[in-house]
């Protein structure tokens, strides 16, 4: 199968691939290649780059050839992955090397995982365009995870090499695929895959997930003539994942806040929370950060924000959890609305959670990962001072930090957007010498360098769900340890405060 020509177009990039039948023993790597020049035209060359090992043919790989999918704009390689299977779970590793064509000029690109969902168990052909031609065609026959994109990013002979693992939740799919779409763009490497029966999923291991966390659309409806592929190994006792019954909660307690953006909840008597998982992972990167808008001097004596775990289904966080959270205050370009330089951070030891409800992502596919709100309150010498200058602008960023690699990574809550502008991916940091990328993490004083708006579908953006904690009433001074803003300290402040500190 050939390439299906477009016209032009933005950067969509779906990458994954995985194994023809089931094999629970040893992964597969599938692999894929492709470029694209100035006028989004995929091209068929044969390209080098300092970084590579060799000489890459590009608009190639290992799988059924690359096809135009006009509705989402983007190209799709699929890779067969054995019969559909609710007994089995299909997990991956997935590494990307993204460079330009053209050192002199900006890259565009947009990178993302996806497989087919029940809807769609045919094994002897992928969905084609003529079976996807609308978005919402797409969504009913597709589930997909956005892996990273970015938008006139000047690389110049700098390269962005990421490597993330993700898993399916409850089935195993017929098909995955890569998609690709792009500018200047210069994309390959390959996808490990495994299919796995759940038993194994379930006992503890598990992978993490990739920098955009989307499951798109899994349609749960009856396969197409109602039937299913036949499935060989005895595995149907197995139980199903443990989904807690419980009802999606506001904030915990009822702090005064400068800034308020919080998850939102999208079903509360079924324990919803609407939104996506996006990987912030301070030690190995990238980061994501949000924007705010301060109202004056307050000073910020503390944050709220919500989070998932990858694959993590359970009323009570995973016993591997981050040892601390990294919280950066960053400025603003006015220029490119993107951060500007590290102005503050913290790493905070200390902080509490409460169980929230079930993620319900944006195409309304609920029961999967459990949402989790956290509380860290700063000593009064950690506050962080804004400008007294109303309405000066800074960014977030809120990361975990891990002693060592989690089966089960943090995510930080995407939402649907409020603010100024959409949430931003740090993925490098500048260096003393401008534009010169700089040594991960990022410390005060570094500069934002690359990165991307979080924005999927193309085009709709997305913030992250935080708040910044004043402990007083907005518009008046309160006396220190004011935690509910009613202007007294009195025993309501102790017991808010027990309640935040109570694990």
């Amino acid at each position: 199968m050939g390439i299906t020509v477009k016209h032009s177009g933005a950067v969509v990039l779906l990458v994954l691939a995985v194994s023809a039948g089931f094999s629970p023993v040893e992964a597969t790597t599938s692999r894929y290649a492709i470029s694209f020049d100035r006028q989004s035209q995929v091209t068929h060359e044969t390209l080098t780059h300092p970084r590579n090992f060799g000489p890459i043919l590009t608009s190639t790989g290992d799988g059924q050839g690359w096809f135009y999918y006009p509705a989402s704009d983007r190209y799709i390689m699929w890779f067969y992955n054995g019969p559909f299977s609710t007994n089995h779970i299909t997990e991956f590793d997935m590494s990307t090397f993204v460079a330009s064509v053209d050192f002199s000029r900006t890259t565009s690109y947009d990178i993302s995982m996806g497989w087919t969902t029940p809807a769609w168990i045919n094994s002897s052909a992928p969905p084609m365009p003529s079976d996807m031609p609308t978005l919402d065609e797409e969504r009913s026959l597709i589930a997909e995870r956005s892996y990273a994109s970015g938008d006139s990013i000047i690389l110049e002979e700098a390269t962005i090499e990421q490597n993330r693992r993700s898993k399916t939740t409850n089935y195993n799919p017929a098909w995955v695929f890569v998609s690709a779409s792009g500018q200047n763009l210069m994309l390959f490497r390959w996808l490990e895959h495994e299919t796995v029966p759940k038993r194994r999923a379930n006992s503890g291991g598990g992978s993490s997930s990739p920098p955009f966390v989307l499951v798109g659309s899994g349609n749960s409806g009856q396969a197409p003539n109602g039937g299913v592929d036949a499935v060989t190994d005895n595995e149907a006792t197995v139980s199903p994942l443990a989904i807690p019954q419980a009802v999606a909660k506001s904030p915990s307690s009822q702090i005064s806040t400068l800034f308020s953006q919080p998850a939102d909840v999208a079903h509360t008597a079924f324990a919803r929370i609407d939104g996506w998982g996006v990987l912030s992972d301070y030690s190995m990167g990238p980061i994501m950060a949000d924007d705010w808008v301060s109202g004056g001097s307050q000073s910020i004596k503390g944050f709220r924000w919500w989070g998932l775990f990858s694959t993590w289904t359970q009323s009570t966080p995973p016993s591997q959890r981050p040892v601390g959270f990294h919280i950066g205050i960053w400025s603003d370009n006015p220029v490119v609305d993107f951060p500007a330089t590290l102005l503050w951070d913290t790493t905070v030891t200390y902080w509490t959670w409460a169980y929230s409800g079930q993620l319900s992502d944006a195409w309304g596919q609920a029961g999967v990962e459990s949402v989790f709100e956290f509380t860290s309150l700063l000593s009064q010498g950690d506050w962080f001072h804004p400008s007294p200058v109303a309405g000066t602008k800074y960014w977030i960023s809120i990361s975990a930090v891990y002693s060592q690699t989690s089966s089960q990574p943090f995510n930080w809550m995407a939402r649907q957007k409020q603010g100024t502008s959409s949430a931003v991916v740090v993925q490098q940091i500048g260096s003393t010498l401008p534009g010169q990328v700089g040594q991960w993490p990022p410390t005060v004083g570094d500069a934002f360098l690359t990165g991307s708006p979080v924005n999927f579908p193309p085009g709709v953006p997305w913030d992250m769900a935080y708040e910044l904690i004043s402990s007083g009433r907005t518009g008046g001074v309160a006396p220190d340890g004011d935690l509910n803003g009613d202007g007294v300290l009195d025993v309501k402040d102790i017991s808010i405060l027990m309640g935040l500190w109570v694990d």
